[in-house]
């Protein structure tokens, strides 16, 4: 039973069309993917859904009725849920709180008024989390919580009241392997209960496995929709890009050359107590493990922005870096995981995002030579392929792949010898993600090591020359091109190992 029915659905912005005719469904207790490349109009869609827009034409029904266009708290009450891939919580604000926010239960009390009913919020909220198995405590901060529980906390406020269709954007991009296989199962169960769920995700492999029928946007349009089954790989990202991506990892078979890092003993209070590993020029390392493992804090670590003991040397020479310019001093980079909070300016224009880390090459008596830092933002932004209306542009409007690709070029504007990218394609489509990963490999062509820090096993498997494990803050083991597997990643990442 169509549960769903968006017909004929058109948004148009000045100068840009979003949605073109889009007609779009979903039934009852139904997983149906919706993919495209950024830019494709997939948040366009649910904005419109979700009643934050309104539509130049056409008609979004549910159960045979219009919802109210241009009403977020209508398409809510019609039981409608939206859960955006920038999670939308409180953090001072416990997981209770947040569950019940803007839906508070109240209690009143002879004499005294109406007070919130405290523990009826925390006991409800508990037994949502409880039933989704979230494992997360209903009077814990929000600002406690692990990503994963996070998401737990915001799909569990989805389900507060009468819920027909859930809308989850991107609901994995900041999971690693393990938590996002748990999320798919909530999501199925969810499903089994009827309710219909509208699933955006650039990880294709969880869109095969999680999805009844697949929709592809591209520029606005609609260029496919089939049941899973009738769907492979290359046949939908065909639909996306509009051509055949042959090889989405290149083809690595140059040697790497001498050590270019040596870390021994890495360990930092509270985060790492033991990391080993090597990086040669032009190889590319690989480094995951689960939430909590201390991915992050390696690169944080040899970026000099945690403090850390143990010994590190850089082309042979001893680095303790204790800030980031010592680091980029020594020739070692660093690209953020979380691009948006601390990697773009996002209201500086490209060219400003491009030079500003490296402004002292451009500076004369005490001015910046602002010819030459456009010259040299021209040349960079070309090297790295940023697709933008030109350097003026606010790099915050530019796609996540465009916006990596600034970073990219910003790195290394200067000359560097070792480059820690962490989650380097997290929310990044498939186009983009088969250019970063070219990029990348160029990039150890000229000698360059890399450090790819990563939740995504596909792409580490694809990309990396060793990947290396990590587990309660320590190295566990590492594994060679040919003989790592996502089985044996995942063992090594939750096998049990001397305290």
């Amino acid at each position: 039973m169509t549960l769903l029915a968006l017909s004929g659905v058109t948004k148009t912005f000045p100068g840009v069309r979003a949605l073109d005719g889009v007609s779009f469904d979903v039934a009852a207790g139904e997983v149906h993917a919706l993919v495209g490349e950024n830019g494709a109009g997939k948040s366009t869609l649910i904005k419109v859904l979700g009643g934050a827009y309104v539509p130049d034409a056409g008609s979004v029904l549910l159960d045979g009725e219009s919802l109210p266009s241009g009403d977020t708290l209508g398409v809510a009450r019609r039981g409608v849920r939206i859960i955006y891939q920038e999670l939308a919580l409180v953090p001072e604000l416990t997981a209770a709180e947040n569950v019940f926010l803007g839906r508070e239960l109240r209690v009143r009390r002879l004499g005294v008024g109406v007070w919130l009913d405290r523990r009826g919020m925390r006991d409800a909220a508990q037994r949502v989390l409880d039933d989704l198995g979230a494992g997360v405590d209903a009077g814990a901060k929000v600002t406690t919580l692990s990503v994963a529980e996070r998401q737990m906390v915001e799909i569990a406020r989805a389900l507060q009241g009468d819920v027909r269709l859930l809308v989850l954007d991107e609901p994995t991009s900041s999971l690693p392997s393990a938590d996002a296989a748990r999320l798919l199962d909530i999501v199925r169960g969810l499903a089994k209960r009827g309710i219909g769920i509208v699933y955006i995700s650039h990880r294709l492999e969880e869109v095969f496995a999680i999805a009844d029928r697949i929709t592809v946007l591209r520029d606005g349009r609609v260029t496919g929709s089939a049941p899973t089954s009738q769907l492979d790989r290359r046949s939908l990202v065909r639909l996306m890009v509009g051509r055949d991506i042959a090889d989405e990892f290149p083809r690595r078979t140059e040697a790497p050359g001498d050590v270019v890092l040596d870390v021994r003993g890495l360990a930092a209070p509270g985060r790492l107590r033991g990391v080993d590993l090597t990086v040669r020029r032009g190889e590319i390392v690989g480094l995951t493990g689960l939430v909590g493992s201390g991915r992050t804090s390696v690169g944080l670590a040899l970026y000099g922005a945690i403090p850390s003991t143990g010994s590190m040397h850089v082309d042979g020479s001893t680095f303790a870096p204790r800030s980031p310019s010592e680091a980029l001093a020594a020739g070692v980079a660093y690209v953020t995981e979380d691009r948006k909070a601390s990697g773009v300016f996002p209201v500086l224009d490209v060219g400003a995002n491009v030079t500003i880390t490296s402004l002292p090459m451009f500076a004369r008596a005490g001015w910046i030579d602002a010819r030459r830092a456009h010259a040299a933002a021209t040349a960079a932004a070309a090297e790295f392929d940023v697709r933008s209306a030109g350097l003026g542009q606010a790099a915050g409007t530019l796609s996540g792949g465009n916006q990596q690709k600034v970073l990219l070029a910003r790195t290394l504007l200067e000359e560097r010898k070792v480059l820690v990218l962490d989650e380097p394609t997290r929310g990044v489509d498939v186009g983009a993600k088969t250019e970063i990963y070219a990029l990348i490999d160029r990039l150890t062509r000229r000698g360059l090591g890399i450090l790819f820090i990563s939740s995504e096993l596909p792409e580490l498997i694809g990309m990396a020359d060793r990947i290396v494990v990590m587990q309660g803050g320590r190295t566990v083991g590492e594994l060679a091109r040919g003989a790592a597997t996502e089985e044996r990643i995942m063992e090594l990442a939750t096998s049990e190992v001397a305290a």
